[in-house]
């Protein structure tokens, strides 16, 4: 009997699973409590996660130096932030024993190990397994995440206890990675469930998550080395562009007219009619706080300096990268920091082939695009996963450069 998984195989099942667990956890506790009036699974699933991340050790015959080092100075500057400062301990092992609450399990059991096996896939030209699991799990992913939408906001009428921003990131990379193979594959399942999750970030999402949508399949036409096919894909997005605009406004209507009659509401439509789609919500409070932090101590604060700065002012973190670095690390070495961040990631990100390219722009999608606009890097597994990727070498792939000539 052919086994589904092969002993091989499973460093790139645990990579994917790292990644995908969290959201698929979000969905289905969503479905449970919302529509089912039953317990989340949350607490479960993240044992679950903290299993896989745990066991990926056994499987990896060696790790890298560099994701070494990263690991231990991470460990080091966290021990270091908490004696500096004893007021983020409550908040790095969740009191209320939430494991996705907690930066230090974010941190240590789930993105270190994301990073390890990240970098384990290109140490060891993974890739081929690394897909093999991530196209399931990225349609799984979508259509689970659309029957969520539907049962909790269209049918149940839950809108209010519908988190728009949490819902809209998690099926971010599921969206974006079903969109882009249905497009290079024509894959047609894969493509109508990519863009019915797009509608739905549109609809019922956050601005951050459509931008950052927007920018991966903007990137994606860059990534094309044919000419010719670069040329329809940009033809092909000018025409859409031109229908959406023209049709937006009654498309807009019909939705908000839908949405209305099932006492429903769409947070980025009701921007749109009223012209504040590009105004900011409250994050101009957290930026002050931080820019005076900033000029108060340019050398920074040290890892998690930012809780250091906003746990007081009640807040718990940036919700910039760019921000976070520079309280973080220093006005200094903050953009440093990120420089080499952006160009590393770049530079690998054009240089392979589209299947592994697909991948990768998924991660920077929801690891890196995604934190300039919310979250943190510190618990975002998927922007560990993208460094473990992006500090190895890309192998050179002559059969493919042959013909891309």
């Amino acid at each position: 009997m052919k086994r589904i998984v092969r002993r091989e195989q499973i460093p790139a099942l645990f990579f994917v699973l790292l990644l995908y667990i969290p959201a698929i956890n979000y969905f289905i506790a969503d479905i449970l409590v919302n529509d089912l009036g039953r317990p989340s699974l949350s607490v479960p699933f993240y044992v679950l996660l903290s299993v896989v991340g745990f066991l990926s050790f056994f499987y990896i015959d060696k790790i890298n130096k560099k994701v070494v080092v990263i690991a231990l100075l991470l460990g080091f500057l966290t021990i270091v932030s908490t004696v500096l400062y004893p007021e983020i301990l409550p908040y790095l092992l969740a009191d209320n024993k939430n494991p996705q609450e907690s930066d230090a399990i974010m941190l240590f059991l789930y993105s270190v190990p994301a990073m390890i096996l990240g970098n384990y896939t290109v140490r060891k030209s993974k890739w081929d397994d690394v897909i093999y699991f991530f196209k399931p799990l990225s349609l799984f992913l979508t259509i689970i995440g659309i029957c969520s939408y539907i049962l909790t906001v269209l049918i149940n009428g839950h809108y209010l206890d519908y988190e728009y921003m949490s819902f809209s990131y998690f099926m971010l990379p599921g969206v974006v990675y079903t969109i882009l193979i249905g497009a290079t594959e024509r894959r047609f399942v894969y493509l109508i469930a990519g863009l019915v999750g797009f509608v739905i970030i549109l609809v019922g999402g956050s601005r951050g998550a459509l931008v950052c949508a927007v920018l991966a399949f903007i990137i994606s036409v860059f990534q094309c080395r044919k000419v010719k096919k670069m040329i329809y894909l940009i033809a092909g997005a000018v025409v859409a562009l031109f229908i959406v605009i023209n049709s937006f406004d009654s498309f807009s209507e019909i939705a908000q007219d839908y949405m209305t009659k099932h006492d429903a509401y769409s947070r980025n439509l009701a921007k749109i009619e009223d012209g504040s789609m590009t105004y900011s919500e409250g994050r101009e409070v957290i930026t002050n706080y931080l820019k005076v932090a900033i000029a108060d101590n340019p050398l920074g604060y040290g890892l998690f300096g930012d809780r250091h700065v906003l746990i007081p002012k009640s807040y718990l973190y940036s919700h910039s990268i760019i921000y976070e670095f520079m309280v973080d690390f220093g006005v200094f070495l903050g953009p440093l920091f990120l420089l080499v961040l952006f160009v590393l990631t770049f530079r690998r990100l054009f240089k392979y082939p589209p299947k592994e390219s697909n991948v990768i722009l998924v991660l920077v999608c929801c690891g890196l695009l995604k934190l300039i606009f919310s979250g943190t890097y510190l618990t975002e597994i998927f922007f560990w996963a993208l460094v473990g990727v992006i500090i190895e070498r890309v192998p050179h792939i002559n059969s493919y450069e042959k013909k891309s000539l």
